[in-house]
């Protein structure tokens, strides 16, 4: 049975085409894999940056608090702060639904199946803007408990005015001034001096 050399060029065109297509499936199959590990490492670095952003505008709105002497302010301020804790939440949830997506891609690419581990992360971060949204809550509920406290009485500076000064040290050695520094005691020397 011998095969002419046209029915040999159609089985090795045929035997090209299905190479190639193998080919391009691997390829689209590999930049996928490497769109899901870019997707992963963009939606990772999301995961830190968005409760620590929560968490900074959190200490500014308390901080911003504090300077403030009405209790109208004080509330809208502790609730603002308590609505960015409680949103902040489900957007940290989001983007490990999203980032569990691209994980769950690039196992089917890779052929692995597996169980990962509940969002420990996100449990992590959603205990502690949890916390920060309730004590916001319970702030903006007792205002009059963040009052600012009186400051203690100053006490009172003792001065040490001292006429004389060595400047010795700053001239050169043939001009001598009259003015002196005495010596002081070890009790003397951490008075505070007055401005």
């Amino acid at each position: 049975m011998a095969i002419s050399q046209e029915q040999l060029e159609l089985r090795k065109h045929k035997f090209a085409i299905k190479l190639e297509q193998k080919k391009w499936e691997y390829r689209k199959a590999e930049l996928q894999y490497l769109e899901a590990g870019q997707h992963l490492r963009s939606l990772n670095q999301l995961m830190w940056q968005v409760p620590s952003m929560a968490i900074a505008a959190t200490g500014g709105l308390w901080f911003g608090v504090t300077l403030v002497d009405s209790s109208l302010p004080k509330t809208g301020l502790l609730v603002f702060a308590a609505i960015i804790d409680f949103l902040t939440i489900l957007i940290v949830i989001r983007i490990r639904w999203v980032l569990q997506k691209s994980l769950d891609l690039q196992k089917a690419i890779e052929g692995r199946s597996g169980k990962e581990r509940a969002g420990l992360i996100v449990i992590c971060w959603s205990v502690m803007l949890f916390a920060a949204a309730i004590l916001s809550v319970l702030g903006a509920f007792n205002t009059h408990e963040l009052a600012k406290k009186t400051a203690l009485p100053a006490l009172p500076m003792e001065c040490n005015f001292d006429s004389t000064v060595n400047v010795g040290s700053l001239q050169p050695s043939s001009i001598s001034l009259p003015i002196q520094r005495q010596k002081t005691s070890r009790h003397q020397a951490s008075k505070k001096q007055c401005p």
